[in-house]
């Protein structure tokens, strides 16, 4: 949960924006992650997984994208 009015305020602001200009709904990556859409990955040793397109982190000092 983010602390102060001015963050939250700012973590809706990004949801509608990425929301609007993916297409996409958001949904949780983790315990922290707000991601759209998504990627299946697959590297030349084996390892695959899937991440967000795009998303973003509300941090306690700032916003990471």
């Amino acid at each position: 949960m983010l602390k102060t009015p001015k963050k939250r305020e700012d973590a809706y602001k990004l949801l509608h924006i990425f929301t609007e200009t993916t297409g996409c709904q958001a949904k949780m990556w983790g315990t922290s992650i707000i991601g759209f859409g998504s990627c299946h990955y697959k590297y030349k040793s084996g390892h695959e997984g899937d991440a967000p397109l795009v998303g973003f982190l509300p941090r306690k000092a700032n916003i990471s994208l």
